[in-house]
């Protein structure tokens, strides 16, 4: 997320922790009090609540019971959010929440709150914008501070159970807040005030522009080619997270405009990746992010929406280059998903874990002597193709690829295929070796947002590689979550788990699961996943359409949030906006309804300001606006409205009246001035002077025309019309311009809006 700036806090607090001045005030003298033998969490249906079942600390789940309780009590919150693959959220949990003597102080002073960020993105996004305004970084677990009503006033990620390395331990920052609230507490809320008020500017998108910039795709390959790193591939340094955004960007770009340095930058970041630690090179699949610049150390969680994007992205790069390692690439990913990380009713599970008995990786590191133990004699030519990363502790290493595949087969003096057939079975021995060793957790929750993403690849690898197998994966993916994740009103939830759905869908469920629908249909043209997709399309606009400023919310409501989001800039997932305006396109295209390019359009203007201003954080978003590359670009609007203003006697020297005469072109429209829906774009004429204003206009009466993407009649203007108005002058000036905007439509497709500058000439 782009903040501008970080704000200050209460010094007092902060040089009472460094200090010391508050430790031993309020510190436990209690013996440890015997450990319950669960808390709440443990009927909770996150796996990652669970791990906190046992903990001493009296765990709440976010909800009424733990929101009234510190309303009726009068008490602060501590909230802590992660997620079940975070390894420092599980460091936490041993050695701090563990702990009987810091769970005595968390639960005299705070009232408690677990919350699994993939269950409750919402509380999650918010509460990580307190974080970075309050220490300018932001992580997880993410430990926020509130007042009763839910205004975070201090934050922090993890902290340590003592003090270490000149960091305050948690005991003494808990204390301290304590003292703080006990003393200073209209400090704290003047504060929590401030970060509240800070927190809703920045979830705001402000004003729609009216004119989208035109060259946002160049602002965009700009700002990729300036991060993007010519020896490793990729943007940036380490660590380095696969920029999936960016390389699907590029690889649309190509198409519509083949220049070789965005097939070039594509081409050394997936090489780079493909070759590197971060790919699970025995098992299939991709880790989470790469520590180092070179793809070879990573954090080893496994994220599906990771596998669900890479798998877009390897797909999309071989249909363009025809590389087997892309391929090879994609295959794999999706063979490990359908084995690791599929239930057996046809759901896709949401994460693997990264530690193991509290170790980062142990599952899948080795040493050398490991791997010459398991392989025997085959262990020189194993460790000729593949080499070892040591990792930063320890003594074991991560496997990554020494070269590429046609490099090798030079080495060896063989072909590809040769040379695949003899790693094979060596592979092969080595995941049965590590297959014996303990797995890392496997989260199993069923998220919707995820599964469309993994549906889309799915149906993906099966359009591109034609292997019947990937489409039924998809199709009884799809099938699932409308079986289960989805009321008989056609609303979807959030999560499934042990039989069981909890939770109101978020806008990025709807958005992405239209998605994955969308590639099904065009899949296999049965007609069910086009109609499930349309109808989900409804409910998103209605749910959760900002009628005021455009753009979708991230929730259906704001409910007890001090700020209702929207979904704007892209993270590891692309946003739910982005992912909005691709489907809306896309349903346009396959129904020819013009409705989904006015709302389309109506989307773009509402982000357009942001996506010029930090075009790096919405690149999908951006990715969306090349979608109107179509036959639809090719007609010039301005052909299509023909405006012109002639001049009447005047009342005064300081007024004038004024006809605009509009001409529509035969079997075109433009919206009324009132339009019959909010997300259709009127037709306003304005001035951009401060010389003038129009004091009286008069736009006439508007058509009702029924179309059939339609179910009722929508207000437009058609063949011609004239518009009176009045102007009023500061300064009688000799010329001036008038602003006609507008958007042209015929019955089955809309244009982009224009703005139209009509010369008038005062005598």
């Amino acid at each position: 997320m782009a903040i501008a700036k970080r704000l200050l806090f209460i010094p007092i607090i902060l040089l009472a922790i460094a200090a010391g001045y508050w430790w031993g005030v309020y510190s436990s003298k209690n013996p440890s009090a015997p450990t319950p033998t669960q808390n709440r969490l443990s009927r909770e249906l996150s796996p990652y609540l669970r791990l906190h079942a046992h903990n001493p600390v009296d765990w709440y789940p976010w909800g009424e019971e733990a929101l009234a309780k510190a309303r009726r009590e009068d008490k602060p919150i501590f909230l802590s959010v992660g997620y079940s693959s975070c390894y420092w959220c599980h460091v936490m949990e041993r050695l701090v929440f563990s702990d009987p003597d810091i769970a005595h102080l968390m639960n005299q002073f705070f009232v408690n709150i677990k919350v699994d960020r993939e269950e409750r993105p919402d509380i999650d996004e918010i509460y990580m914008t307190a974080t970075q305004l309050m220490t300018g970084h932001g992580g997880w677990p993410n430990s926020v501070f509130l007042t009763p009503d839910l205004k975070p006033f201090f934050a922090g990620t993890y902290f340590p159970p003592e003090d270490s390395h000149g960091r305050p331990g948690f005991p003494r920052v808990i204390q301290a807040l304590h003292v703080a609230w006990q003393e200073k507490r209209q400090e704290l809320e003047k504060q929590a005030d401030q970060i509240s008020q800070s927190i809703a500017r920045i979830h705001t998108t402000g004003t729609a522009s009216e004119k989208v910039e035109r060259d946002l795709i160049g602002k965009a390959i700009d700002h990729i080619e300036n991060r993007f790193d010519p020896v490793n591939g990729g943007l940036g340094t380490a660590p380095k997270f696969p920029p999936d955004h960016a390389l699907n960007l590029l690889l649309t770009a190509y198409r519509q405009n083949p220049q070789a340095k965005y097939l070039a930058m594509v081409g050394q970041t997936l090489d780079h990746i493909a070759l590197g630690g971060i790919r699970d090179h025995l098992g299939g699949g991709f880790h989470r992010y790469a520590t180092d610049a070179q793809w070879r150390v990573p954090h080893f969680e496994k994220m599906l929406y990771n596998q669900a994007l890479l798998t877009h992205n390897f797909l999309r790069a071989y249909q363009i280059t025809n590389k087997t390692a892309y391929r090879i690439a994609a295959e794999e990913i999706l063979d490990f998903v359908s084995r690791e990380m599929t239930d057996s009713k046809g759901g896709f599970y949401s994460a693997i874990d990264a530690e193991t008995e509290a170790e980062e990786g142990a599952y899948y590191t080795w040493t050398e002597q490991e791997i010459r133990q398991t392989l025997k004699k085959d262990a020189d030519f194993f460790l000729s193709c593949y080499a070892l990363a040591p990792m930063p502790e320890g003594s074991a290493s991560v496997i990554y690829k020494a070269d590429t595949d046609s490099a090798l087969s030079v080495r060896h003096q063989t072909d590809t295929a040769t040379l695949h057939a003899r790693l094979s079975p060596l592979k092969e021995k080595l995941l049965n070796a590590r297959s014996q060793r303990i797995r890392p957790l496997l989260d199993d929750k069923i998220i919707t947002a995820w599964n469309g993403l993994m549906i889309g690849a799915y149906a993906r690898a099966y359009e591109v590689l034609g292997h019947p197998g990937y489409l039924k994966v998809a199709q009884k993916a799809a099938d699932f979550i409308r079986d289960n994740l989805r009321n008989a009103n056609g609303d979807l939830y959030r999560i499934y788990r042990e039989g069981q759905r909890k939770g109101e869908a978020y806008q990025e469920d709807y958005a992405f699961l239209i998605d994955g629908l969308l590639h099904l249909y065009r899949a296999t043209h049965s007609a069910r996943y086009l109609q499930d997709a349309l109808s989900l399309s409804e409910r998103m606009h209605t749910a959760f359409w900002d009628t005021l400023s455009g753009g979708f919310f991230f929730t259906q409501n704001q409910n007890e949030m001090i700020v209702r989001t929207k979904s704007f800039y892209d993270s590891a997932l692309p946003s739910g906006n982005a992912v909005a305006l691709h489907v809306l396109w896309e349903l346009r295209t396959l129904t020819q309804n013009p409705l989904y390019a006015q709302r389309a359009l109506a989307l773009t203007n509402s982000f357009a300001p942001l996506a010029e201003n930090t075009p790096g954080a919405l690149l999908h978003f951006i990715h969306g606006t090349m979608m109107t590359s179509s036959p639809i670009a090719t007609l010039s609007p301005d052909s299509l409205v023909t405006a012109s203003a002639t001049t009447l006697p005047p009342d005064s020297a300081n007024t004038l009246k004024v006809n605009v005469r509009l001409v529509i072109a035969s079997g075109w429209h433009i919206q009324a001035s009132n339009p019959t829906d909010d997300y259709l774009i009127p037709t306003r004429l304005s001035l951009d002077t401060d010389i003038a204003e129009i004091t009286q206009i008069d736009y006439p009466q508007a058509e009702d025309l029924q179309f059939p993407f339609a179910e009722r009649a929508i207000a437009v203007y058609i063949d011609s019309l004239n518009v009176p108005l009045t102007l009023s002058f500061k300064t009688r000036p000799q010329t001036l311009s008038l602003l006609l905007t507008y958007q042209a439509c015929d019955s089955t497709r809309c244009l982009s809006p224009q703005t139209q500058r009509i010369a008038l000439n005062i005598k």
